[in-house]
């Protein structure tokens, strides 16, 4: 199982660092994507460009990356976890959205935006589809976790039309279930 933390080192350095377990080999490499790297939608074809650069743990499929954790410039970071049997995404794109599936989310979120703050401001307009068009041939299942320079960190899930954005107050995220779940005692 995957599974997700956000602390703070002695120094008071803030970390995002997770584990990955998957069920196959994902190829996965040290990626480095340079500001304005240009990447193709899987779902719609459009081309995309990031604002800051990234590195991350990446897989090349088809012409793009897939980033399955990594952080910008700016210590805007994030990953991506397994959310079987609960990830709901929009059934049709929406105009005027950037259109994604779900693994491409990740590259335009930490490539798209410095900091928590930001990514509260533009998450909004992203409406990730449900779509058999995903990176790897299928469109996965997936949560996220993203946390900042300052020690901010949030959960954002898809439920539907919508992305919940909400504080990460534990500090720990696993695959399925969702975050409430993470909550209880």
């Amino acid at each position: 199982m995957c599974t997700s933390l956000s602390y703070q080192a002695l120094d008071g350095s803030k970390f995002l660092a997770r584990t990955m377990d998957f069920a196959f080999e994902l190829n996965g490499r040290p990626t480095f994507l340079p500001r304005e790297y240009q990447w193709v939608s899987s779902f719609d074809e459009k081309t995309y460009a990031t604002d800051y650069a990234i590195i991350g743990t990446g897989a090349k499929f088809g012409k793009n990356y897939m980033i399955a954790d990594g952080f910008n410039e700016y210590g805007l970071s994030g990953a991506e976890l397994y959310f079987s049997h609960a990830a709901e995404y929009d059934a049709e794109p929406t105009d005027g959205a950037i259109n994604l599936v779900a693994e491409e989310f990740l590259l335009w979120a930490i490539g798209n935006n410095k900091s928590i703050e930001d990514l509260k401001n533009n998450f909004k307009n992203v409406h990730l589809i449900d779509s058999d068009r995903g990176v790897m041939g299928v469109n996965q299942p997936l949560h996220f976790i993203f946390s900042d320079s300052t020690g901010a960190t949030y959960i954002l899930e898809p439920e539907g039309n919508d992305l919940i954005l909400q504080e990460d107050k534990v500090g720990v995220m696993t695959n399925t279930p969702d975050y409430n779940w993470h909550k209880t005692t």
